[in-house]
């Protein structure tokens, strides 16, 4: 996965389309893709690790993804950034604050994330 930083807005472009199979679909997010990186309170940052970690950015890039097109259920795409977190490198334990995080606050994110025009994939 190839990002690119937008430092003005705060968010991360891939520059290149990116693949990957979850759940027995393949999803390929496009080039040109804007997500904004793990939203990590810096608050948590201590506990679990900075938004800026490239450990997350697999995990945050695949997650927005799924947000934006409820290609899966929220639980689903939910549990898989924790999978991804963990088979990228971050301890169990911080993955699941993660996890619990985003089931906690990500309601309204999943919820207006389909209003926002987005192209791609999946199969």
């Amino acid at each position: 996965m190839i990002v690119s930083p937008l430092v003005e807005e705060e968010m991360y472009q891939l520059k290149a389309d990116f693949k990957f199979i979850a759940n027995g679909l393949t999803f390929i997010i496009p080039a040109g893709f804007v997500f904004d990186g793990a939203s990590i309170p810096k608050i948590f940052w201590t506990i679990t690790t900075s938004p800026f970690n490239p450990k997350v950015m697999r995990a945050a890039c695949i997650h927005d993804f799924l947000y934006r097109t409820h290609a899966i259920p929220r639980k689903q795409a939910d549990k898989l950034f924790m999978q991804i977190l963990i088979e990228d490198g971050m301890a169990e334990e911080s993955a699941e604050v993660l996890y619990s995080a985003v089931r906690v606050g990500g309601h309204t994110a999943y919820k207006t994330g389909r209003n926002k025009p987005l192209k791609g994939t999946w199969t």
